[in-house]
């Protein structure tokens, strides 16, 4: 017995992500008797509709937690974006009452998500793991909301970078380079040369 636990949490450091669905978990190989031995062994800790998060896991903020679940309900690929990815960065105090998540545009769900659908959802670029949860980071988080006028205002977003900068949060710069990353940077040039002239000049 001694030696099959072993084996089930040697397995157990493959998932990735510290919270994940027994779907993700049958991809790397569980069976539902060994993940229910975790369970009963102290590993995983167990959540509602088959989400287990790993006990050993870095402390999760209330909202981090509560974002990896719903990410590992909705499965990947997928992140946390725009409003909720604002409120992790500490960037907004208004918490909208439902979890902001990119999506592939294919993807669907019923769940309480607000689902961003993207044809090219660029996986590759400015998406980390903060706090346990994949979400976009402050880079890209700002100018997703800045090219975004169906969800943003202009005054918004100006805002948001504006205080990401004054808090120092990230730079003019890092600014610049995620959208020529993101091909945006037409886009949001001219907001970004206007802010950062008010900046230096306040």
């Amino acid at each position: 017995m001694l030696f099959k636990m072993t084996t089930e949490f040697e397995k157990l450091k493959l998932v990735k992500n510290d919270a994940f669905s027994a779907k993700d978990a049958l991809i790397a190989g569980f069976t539902y008797y060994e993940l229910n031995k975790l369970v009963d062994a102290g590993a995983l800790i167990k959540e509602g509709r088959g989400v287990f998060i790993k006990k050993n896991s870095k402390s999760y903020t209330d909202y981090s937690e509560h974002y990896a679940i719903a990410l590992a309900q909705i499965g990947e690929p997928s992140a946390l974006c725009l409003w909720s990815a604002l409120v992790l960065h500490d960037l907004t105090e208004e918490a909208p009452p439902e979890i902001w998540v990119y999506v592939p545009y294919e993807k669907t769900t019923k769940l309480n998500i607000r689902i961003i659908r993207k044809r090219n959802p660029l996986w590759d670029i400015g998406i980390e793991i903060f706090e346990g949860v994949r979400c976009t980071n402050i880079e890209r988080t700002l100018v997703d909301s800045m090219v975004d006028r169906k969800h943003f205002t202009e005054v918004q977003a100006y805002k948001m970078t504006m205080d990401a900068i004054r808090m120092k949060k990230t730079t003019f710069l890092k600014l610049h380079q995620m959208a020529r990353k993101l091909k945006v940077h037409k886009r949001v040039e001219r907001d970004l040369l206007i802010l950062e002239e008010s900046y230096v000049q306040r």
